[in-house]
């Protein structure tokens, strides 16, 4: 937790001269510190001390690629749970 909390610092930091890692010019690196976002998110990691990484968050989840991927993972997890074969990230806990 201790080191997520220091990268997510990092890219909160980083966000302060534009919404997306390169100022206003979306990227690569963007999609990439959206699925870590999302990941670490969706395992209970606290996120509300970091604003601007979570409206890159907000905003990349508007994109049309984005939402056609959400799609395509909720499907699967609906697939795999109905096969019992779902796994679920342990929760961030202090």
């Amino acid at each position: 937790r201790a080191a997520m909390r220091e990268y997510f610092q990092l890219i909160e930091d980083r966000l302060t001269s534009g919404l997306y890692w390169y100022g206003e010019d979306w990227s690569a690196m963007d999609a990439y510190l959206y699925w870590i976002y999302w990941r670490v998110e969706g395992a209970n990691f606290d996120v509300t001390p970091y604003p601007r990484f979570t409206a890159h968050a907000r905003q990349m989840e508007q994109r049309p690629s984005v939402i056609r991927a959400l799609a395509i993972e909720r499907q699967a997890l609906a697939t795999l749970t109905k096969e019992g074969l779902n796994f679920a990230p342990p929760s961030f806990s202090d």
